[in-house]
This record gives C-alpha cells, structure tokens and sequence, in this order.
C-alpha cells in the first residue's frame, strides 16, 4: 500500500525465483480516500495468484492467470458492509492448500459470509455461515484448509463498546467443510456465557486434523464494566488444542499480575498472533500479552508455546513448553510425508546460496498435490495418480542433474544430492 498526496495506491510487487529484488512494479488499484487494510494473497505453484483486500466497505480480488502477466482488473467480492476498517487484521481470514485452492472468511451486512476459489482462479459467490449478528463492534475470523480441500472456519463477535456489559457475552462459532465441494455445516458455538468469552481466533492443519486457539476472558460484567477504578483481578487466558469447544489453557495470568493495572484500563490483554503446525501435528503458537500499560513492565510481550502431535502415525511426540519473550526452543522430528520430505530437501543447508529452478520447484509442488488427491481417491484413480507421481519425479531429477551441470549451473552439487535423496526417498514410498 502506498500513500500519494490524499490518496492511497494498492501495489504488487514482483520478482522471478531468479530474481534476488522485487523490481516489478503494478498499480493494482488507485485512488482510495478512506482506509485500505486486510490485504491477502494467494499464490498457486505455477505463479497464478489471487489478491484480496478491504478498501472502505468493499472486499475486492485481483486474479494473475500465470507468473507471466500482471493482475486483471479489480471485481467486487462484496460490495458493500464490509466489517474490516479498521480492525482489518482481524475481520478477514484466508486459507489455501499447497495447489493454490483457498477460502475467504469475512463478515458483512450482519452475516458471516465465505467464499471459495479454485486453483488457477478467484473467488466465487459468498455464501452465508450463520443467521444476523444483532450484537457486537468488531468481528473477528480465522481459516485453515486440509490437503484435500477440506476447510475450518472461526468466526468470532467481540463488543468493544463502553455499554458492552450490558450487551451479550462475546463467542465464537466453529464451521467446517468436508471436501472441496462439501457444504459448510456449523459445529461447536464456544463462549457467549457469564464469565466465557471467546475472541481473537487462530486456526491451523496438521496431524491430519484442525488445531484452534483463542482468547478466553473469564471475568464477570462488574469486572468488565466497573464504575470506578481498574478492572482488578479479571482472569484471562490463551488456550489451544485440537478443533473443538473445549481447549487446555496454554497461558494464563495470575491475581498479582492482574493487580498491576492502571486506572479506567483493561489490566490483561492477550490474543493469538500466529499458529503453524507440521505433518505431525506439533508446532508452535505465537501470542501477545499486556498487562496494563506500563511499558517497563517484564511480563508484557510475545510469546511461544509448543503443540503436541497427536493422531498421526510414525511421529516423533513433542512436549508442550511455554517460552517467555527472549528465549527461544526447537524440536526436530522426522518426516512421514511428502511435503515434509520434499522441504527437507529444498531447505537444506547446502542449498541455502543455490537457486533451485522452478522447473524443479514445480514439478515437486506437483508431486506432493497428486499424492495428496491420490489418498482420498479411490483404488483405481489412487494408482493413476501414483504413476504420474512417479513420472513427475522422474522428470524432476532429469532437471535437478541439468541445474548443477555445466558453467552456468544453478545449484551445487551438495544441494543436488541432497534433492536427488529427497526424490528417491518420495519415490520409494509410492512402491512399484
């Protein structure tokens, strides 16, 4: 986003994998007088791409056919009662799997609304999620999608007004798809009682399974709405776990650090920022915490904690570790798919300097959708799949030996090796 003179300017930029700068420039849209946030983009193997942002109360998209030519004109998702600006990081979420397949979660017009896109496309006709939203100031979503097309949504209402005590408690609800064509059913509502409410979703897939986390504020109305004076000793927490109405806290405050704040402010603050999880399962969640605004105040900051793999085979278990901000921890665990072991490769050490071709990159990104589609498929289109796995990788390694060939070779010959073993090893596991 630029700003130019009163206006402000939407701008992609762009660069080839041999490219070290992003040195193309494109105006995508121009001349906004009100507030322009919640950008999202998608990016499929082959380059084709879709950009979506908030501009005033229109959500709108931009599609990239290929890596080749620049974005197309703008449409409307939505256009109009968009419930982003200015609280756009929060009112937009978008999810895609590794083929470029995506949804986009959003309120507008006092409904939850989502849409789906195609790889290689944009975003079609919203649909509704769930009934009028009567009550609330600001809303806020979360996505994730499965390898198979799969999808979770949270969708989540927060009153951030000063009469919020006498307005409902905050809650969120869960919907999930089962398949690129399944029909979005709603599961578990979460909060939304005295002394529960729920808000700042993250979503994430691993395991085979959606993990969640949230903000849980388990304060009375007196302690959110008091008089007089700090809201004293009201109880928050970030919690996490398997996709479900009940999550384990993670993070919780205590009495005395509640005690620390100032006058007429909230004395605990707490959301997730980030979650991520491998093929496992386990991963890590980023979440932010201040209590009061003191800003010499030791506790304040951004924190980690570790999620635990569970539900996948042949994975290496992780304990859960809370990290305060300044430290930092990892865990290595092996890989049981082939996303997993083509990274391994492609992110070695060795190729760290190396420009890995996109006639490489593309053929694995490829790959690892073929054998995904192949696992849910049935036996007869399974080994279809298979086999042209099997000949992509083929391919793939004909193109790995030609990029470290010769005075112009691209990648070393560690780096070749370590890919070659990525391959066989992907290779070895589709048998024949």
């Amino acid at each position: 986003m630029v700003q130019n003179s009163s206006t402000l300017n939407l701008i992609a930029a762009t660069r080839s994998i041999s490219e070290t700068t992003f040195a193309h420039m494109q105006t995508v849209d121009a001349g906004f007088l009100v507030g322009l946030g919640a950008t999202r983009l998608v990016v499929d193997p082959d380059g084709a791409a879709v950009l979506t942002w908030v501009v005033g109360d229109k959500l709108r998209q931009a599609v990239r056919a290929s890596a080749a030519v620049p974005f197309g004109s703008p449409t409307d998702i939505e256009d109009s009662g968009v419930s982003a600006y200015p609280y756009a990081p929060y009112g937009v979420s978008v999810a895609s799997d590794a083929s470029g397949r995506a949804v986009i979660v959003y309120h507008a017009n006092g409904v939850y609304r989502v849409a789906s896109r195609a790889a290689g496309g944009a975003f079609g006709e919203p649909v509704d999620l769930s009934g009028p939203v009567t009550q609330g100031t600001f809303f806020a979503t979360a996505a994730a999608m499965a390898p198979d097309g799969s999808a979770a949504v949270i969708v989540s209402t927060q009153n951030t007004t000063a009469t919020s005590c006498n307005l409902p408690v905050d809650g969120a609800s869960i919907f999930q798809r089962t398949g690129v064509d399944g029909a979005w059913t709603p599961g578990a509502t979460v909060g939304g009682t005295a002394n529960l409410s729920v808000g700042f979703p993250a979503l994430a897939w691993g395991g085979g399974h959606f993990e969640a986390a949230w903000t849980v504020d388990r304060g009375t109305d007196a302690q959110r709405c008091p008089d007089t004076g700090p809201q004293q000793d009201r109880p928050f927490a970030i919690q996490a776990g398997p996709l479900g109405p009940t999550l384990a806290d993670v993070y919780s405050d205590t009495p005395a650090q509640r005690a620390t704040g100032s006058p007429g402010s909230a004395t605990f603050i707490s959301f997730p920022v980030a979650m991520a999880l491998d093929d496992c399962g386990n991963g890590a969640l980023i979440f932010g915490v201040q209590l009061g605004y003191d800003p010499a105040d030791a506790n304040d900051g951004l924190y980690t904690s570790s999620m635990t793999g569970s539900g996948a085979p042949d994975c290496t278990q992780t304990t859960t570790t809370t990290v305060a901000p300044g430290t930092t921890t990892s865990t290595t665990v092996p890989c049981t798919t082939t996303r997993c072991t083509l990274d391994d490769g492609l992110n070695d050490p060795a190729c760290a300097e190396d420009t890995i071709p996109a006639k490489v990159t593309t053929k694995l990104d490829k790959v690892v959708q073929l054998i995904d589609d192949a696992a849910g498929a049935t036996p007869k289109k399974a080994k279809q799949l298979r086999k042209k796995a099997k000949g992509l990788l083929q391919r793939a390694g004909a193109a790995i030996r030609k990029a470290a060939k010769g005075k112009k070779a691209t990648i070393g010959t560690e780096c070749a090796a370590r890919l070659q073993q990525a391959v066989t090893d992907v290779r070895a596991g589709l048998g024949g």
